[in-house]
């Protein structure tokens, strides 16, 4: 018998026996004319002895509350992983071929096309979710670029089946044709589906994407920057010249922007 379930019977019989100990307490004192203090003394005790179970029983209960909840998320756990496997059990093979464009500048080899197949029925909708389960399932050395997943930032801009676009704006055709994917065909390409950006960054660098002033800075003077900022004197803007800049700036900097429009 464990100490937990001898806890929990000790407490069921107390509750149902206190009221004829309580009686019995009450005969026995009128009987031996005992004292009313130690009638309480004696129900003092008997509480005490129901609200406090012994160290052992607390602690076996507390370990055993933490086995319970273990054995818990761990059935849990497992639930959902044969629930997962059973929604993928339940939908049918969708395979579907692509084939990649691959380079790799550290071999002697030039370009090649790889092809893999790919089960759409445990893939993403897009583009660069079928990308991503390749390169995480099937070839660890797929290289792209990706970073916002939201057609914000343009990193993972190449061309799908003829069209330059983002891979992760781009929608898996439902079709038996096979899927070909490419470089951006006007850059020089790194490696696989990365291309080189330095000549755009250049050509953003050259033209001076920022705010320019008509006056010259700290008007002509050169400016130190020993002391606290700001440094040298402010340009004082004013509420019409501000409002000229409304909605110019709720634009975002897509870096392909010129090649996916």
């Amino acid at each position: 018998l464990s100490p937990l379930l001898f806890s929990q019977c000790f407490s069921t019989l107390v509750s149902y026996t206190l009221p004829f100990f309580i009686l019995l307490v009450i005969l026995l004192s009128y009987l031996y004319s005992l004292s009313s203090h130690f009638l309480y003394i004696i129900i003092f005790f008997f509480f005490l002895m129901i609200r406090r179970p012994p160290r052992s029983t607390l602690s076996s209960s507390s370990a055993a509350s933490d086995v319970y909840k273990r054995q818990a998320c761990a059935l849990s756990k497992r639930s959902n992983q044969v629930r997962m496997l059973c929604a993928a059990a339940a939908k049918p093979a969708k395979m579907k071929q692509v084939d990649i464009y691959r380079y790799d500048p550290d071999s002697n080899s030039g370009p090649t096309m790889q092809t893999y197949q790919v089960n759409l029925s445990e893939c993403g909708p897009m583009t660069l979710d079928l990308l991503l389960k390749i390169k995480n399932e099937q070839d660890s050395t797929l290289t792209l670029r990706r970073s916002c997943r939201e057609g914000i930032c343009g990193s993972c801009a190449m061309n799908i089946n003829g069209r330059n676009t983002l891979a992760c704006l781009d929608k898996i055709e439902d079709s038996e044709k096979p899927m070909k994917v490419y470089p951006l065909p006007h850059m020089f390409v790194v490696k696989d589906l990365v291309p080189d950006m330095s000549n755009f960054y250049a050509q953003y660098k050259s033209v001076e994407p920022w705010l320019q002033a008509d006056a010259k800075m700290n008007n002509g003077e050169p400016v130190s920057i020993d002391g606290p900022a700001p440094y040298g004197v402010e340009h004082h803007q004013t509420i019409e010249d501000r409002k000229k800049l409304d909605g110019a700036g709720v634009s975002v900097c897509l870096s392909m922007t010129h090649v996916v429009v």
